[in-house]
């Protein structure tokens, strides 16, 4: 119907329900657990890793099932079924990273065309406890530095307020690849809810400017090297990271992306 729509599960700000929160369990639904471990009591043969998670939600629902309430301004939504599922496991050599995969069908009698996804992130990194920037004091939220890895197709955030060592660590994001498969990885990050300076620094405030962020990086305004440098400045953001187009999605097809959680120690300056 030549209309450009986006469905997100999240956005800048922490409430229950509120415009952006557009994904919903059905009804009695949540979060799911199994693992591996034959001495756990979620134990099953299907788990993928020690600790499984595994969810549902749509996009399809105008209203939040278990209260009635109306999603503000949830006026298009794309007919969307996910699965979620994650793994982890407590291995030396793999308890730094968590894998998420998300399955996306076409729930609609209607295609979809040129479809990006994305995962967007309000990363910090932060010592909660000790040091100028714990939790509570008015930095910890606006010291975060960020930056990218394209050849890894990963996003990441360090605490760059320099808290004398209290916050040595970096989280990132990666996308691990997609069925069916794309390259294209494309990077955005943005001051949080901010309205001011360039716009490709800005919130984006519809789902006209959120598709124009998760089809191109920076809005084609910068170059990956000039937004790397200006992200190194400290500042409280967020990022998505996303791929696509994919050509079409018609009813009951699905596409499925995979990305990484990844925690690791600060080496050096970045």
């Amino acid at each position: 119907n030549r209309v450009t729509a986006v469905s997100t599960a999240a956005v800048e700000g922490n409430v229950t329900v509120g415009q952006g929160f557009e994904f919903t369990n059905p009804s009695g639904q949540g979060l799911g657990q199994r693992s591996s471990d034959i001495t756990s009591l979620f134990y099953t043969p299907k788990a993928v890793s020690q600790l499984d998670y595994y969810s549902d939600f749509t996009d399809t629902n105008l209203t939040v099932p278990s209260s009635g309430e109306r999603i503000p301004n949830h006026l298009y939504p794309l007919g969307l079924a996910v699965h979620f599922e994650s793994y982890s496991w407590s291995y030396s050599f793999a308890d730094f990273f968590v894998i998420l995969t998300y399955t996306i069908k076409n729930v609609s009698d209607t295609p979809i065309d040129s479809v990006f996804v994305g995962y967007w992130t309000e990363m910090v990194v932060g010592n909660s406890r000790i040091g100028k920037n714990r939790a509570g004091s008015a930095n910890f939220y606006l010291e975060g530095g960020n930056g990218l890895i394209d050849s890894l197709r990963m996003m990441y955030e360090w605490d760059a307020g320099n808290d004398n060592g209290n916050a040595d660590t970096y989280v990132a994001v990666r996308l691990l690849g997609s069925e069916p498969e794309l390259n294209t990885s494309i990077y955005n990050a943005w001051a949080y809810r901010s309205t001011t300076g360039d716009e490709w620094q800005q919130a984006p405030a519809d789902d006209e400017q959120k598709y124009r962020r998760l089809a191109s990086s920076f809005l084609g305004q910068v170059t990956m090297e000039e937004a790397i440098q200006k992200w190194q400045t400290p500042n409280k953001r967020t990022s998505v990271i996303s791929t696509g187009p994919f050509t079409r999605l018609n009813p009951g097809d699905s596409v499925k992306l995979n990305f990484a959680v990844i925690c690791a120690k600060k080496s050096g300056a970045q």
